[in-house]
């Protein structure tokens, strides 16, 4: 005769549980709430006296959320919360390389995870901002070779095609200059 044991866990049971094994980390969380809410409300009230302050939060809200994805990988959360502070890093031109080691981190520790579609793209449209033509390509084809069906996979052909004619383009660098320098 088998035996089924039905375990019924309240929220409150399973929330116990989860802080118990590490999985919630409930002062992470109090601190990146936190955070989240004053970037809210200086973006609400005058954006553009609070620049800077906006800036070094935003910045603080990046690490905070690595840090509590790379502390607690198992979080069903910690994809999502990799890919918010690459996003921030993104937006901070001396931070692109830390975005996309978050980026690759990200697809190395969570390849089937729903976000490696939208992971790609950043990249890769990271990659073509910072002139690494190559690696952009590289990385829509990795995108194209998985997810062929993608919504988006009609444009990153085209943006295939149009770094190919890029990559294959004469340099004319020296025959623009030379016009630059006749023009009065």
């Amino acid at each position: 005769m088998e035996r089924v044991i039905v375990l019924c866990l309240t929220t409150a049971s399973v929330m116990a549980l989860m802080l118990a094994h590490g999985c919630i980390d409930t002062a992470s969380d109090r601190d990146i709430r936190k955070l989240e809410a004053s970037i809210k409300a200086l973006t609400l009230t005058e954006p553009k006296q609070h620049t800077e302050e906006i800036a070094r939060l935003e910045e603080e809200l990046a690490q905070a959320y690595e840090a509590y994805a790379r502390r607690v990988p198992s979080d069903p959360q910690a994809p999502e919360l990799l890919l918010k502070a690459a996003t921030i890093y993104e937006g901070n031109s001396a931070m692109t390389t830390k975005s996309l080691d978050l980026l690759n981190y990200l697809l190395e520790q969570y390849p089937s995870h729903i976000l490696v579609a939208d992971v790609l793209l950043k990249k890769a449209s990271i990659l073509s901002m910072t002139g690494d033509m190559d690696g952009a390509k590289v990385t829509f084809q990795h995108f194209m070779t998985q997810f062929p069906e993608h919504e988006r996979a009609g444009d990153i052909e085209q943006e295939l095609k149009y770094l190919d004619q890029d990559m294959t383009a004469p340099d004319d660098s020296s025959s623009l200059s030379a016009e630059v320098g006749t023009v009065e």
